[in-house]
């Protein structure tokens, strides 16, 4: 049995992920293709799936960093509303749903706070167009994400975590 629940974990995790990379580069395709700068989809294996597009310097100012940041804006209010609609998904009777819920509501909530504020330093991605698009220095995009990743943190360890516990240990 507790083979199973590890192997669930992971496949609800890995669930978590896909819809994560349907949701925020989806959103990234959608403007590439709105704005007439898709150049093309690239698969990077185990790394995910980037929207390549014709040039960067095409796009400038608001629509640069609403290019760059509105996918993760998204995934993270999807994540609070997640959040916002606990009650109701862990009032459901499906215990495959409300697992799953529960990992993409950790994935929605923290990937891109986390991913911007700090795995950026080794790989760069949104928060150049971000910082570029705004017109301020990488550091207040980091700081504005981390703070985020640590409110997001709290919410979860504090709300989030103990209430999924407490739901799973009265059935």
């Amino acid at each position: 049995m507790q083979k199973k629940n590890i192997l669930n974990r992971y496949l609800f995790m890995a669930v978590g992920m896909l819809l994560y990379l349907i949701v925020h580069e989806g959103l990234h395709l959608l403007q590439a293709y709105y704005l007439g700068i898709l150049e093309s989809i690239r698969f990077m294996g185990i790394f995910g799936v980037e929207i390549q597009i014709t040039e960067s310097l095409t796009i400038s100012g608001l629509t640069l960093a609403s290019f760059s940041g509105l996918s993760s804006l998204a995934t993270i209010i999807i994540g609070y509303l997640l959040y916002l609609y606990m009650p109701k998904i862990l009032g459901v009777a499906n215990k495959i749903i409300k697992s799953m819920l529960y990992f993409v509501t950790l994935i929605f909530m923290l990937i891109d706070p986390l991913y911007i504020s700090l795995l950026s330093l080794g790989f760069g991605g949104d928060i150049n167009g971000i910082s570029q698009g705004l017109g301020l220095p990488h550091i207040v995009i980091r700081i504005f994400y981390g703070v985020i990743f640590v409110i997001n943190l709290v919410i979860i360890v504090k709300k989030v975590y103990p209430a999924y516990v407490n739901d799973f240990n009265r059935q």
